[in-house]
């Protein structure tokens, strides 16, 4: 297993990289411009799914973590999810509907 110190930066570095990804999708919220292919849509594409999936998810072997680790999950693909929601109302209906 990793050094304790690699594993908390990683995370970290994770962190950082999905707090982003929330002010790119807050920015798409508040007509602020946005490229289409700035933010991941599925889970597993952004910095802390890669993290999360790979590194992250050893940790359920763990019965403590195996809980804690479920419900981040469950929270991250549910902000995803809701992040698709509002993709598709400004790439993909918005294509669709036209000027």
């Amino acid at each position: 297993m990793r050094k304790r110190s690699e594993i908390i930066q990683n995370l970290t570095a994770a962190k950082v990289a999905h707090t982003k990804w929330v002010r790119k999708a807050k920015h798409l919220v508040e007509s602020l411009p946005v490229k289409e292919d700035m933010i991941p849509i599925d889970s597993t594409d952004c910095k802390f799914g890669q993290w999360f999936y790979s590194e992250g998810i050893r940790f359920k072997i763990d019965d403590s973590f195996s809980s804690i680790l479920g419900k981040i999950e469950k929270e991250h693909t549910e902000l995803h999810n809701l992040y698709l929601k509002i993709y598709k109302i400004y790439f993909v209906d918005t294509k669709r509907k036209g000027f």
